[in-house]
């Protein structure tokens, strides 16, 4: 099973952060865990700096119960018919946090929930981001 630790970026407006990866597809922010992470918290804040260049210092965290469990098809050559899950992150950006992606990412963009369900390619990701939604309107409720 291939771990992974996804990032739900939310700024004051309620808009979520993408990244627009090599091939175009945009997703959320994180990956897979690697052999050295000590957990999948690890990988979160690894893939965070990595991709984003934020540091734990830029943001907080809440870590949520919302997963998704799915099996790799052709859209991974590597990884085809291994299964994989994603665990999902809720994470506020500190007012000096500043955004410098990576060479694997194309672009970022701050989107609309709704918007960035429909750009995304992955049933997987559009399912993450409408629960984290959820979640985060589940919370503002008891607020």
């Amino acid at each position: 099973m291939i771990e992974q630790a996804y990032a739900l970026i939310v700024n004051k407006e309620h808009s979520v952060l993408l990244v627009q990866e090599s091939d175009k597809s945009w997703s959320l922010p994180g990956g897979a865990k690697e052999e050295f992470d000590t957990d999948i918290i690890a990988t979160l804040h690894r893939e965070l700096e990595e991709e984003l260049g934020l540091y734990k210092k830029n943001y907080s965290v809440i870590a949520t119960d919302i997963s998704v469990s799915f099996v790799y098809d052709e859209r991974s050559k590597s990884r085809q018919g291994q299964g994989a899950k994603i665990d999902l992150f809720i994470i506020t950006l500190l007012a000096e946090a500043q955004i410098k992606p990576n060479n694997e990412i194309n672009n970022v963009r701050w989107s609309s929930i709704n918007e960035a369900i429909k750009m995304m390619r992955f049933d997987e990701h559009r399912e993450l981001v409408q629960r984290g939604n959820d979640y985060l309107l589940s919370l503002k409720a008891k607020e």
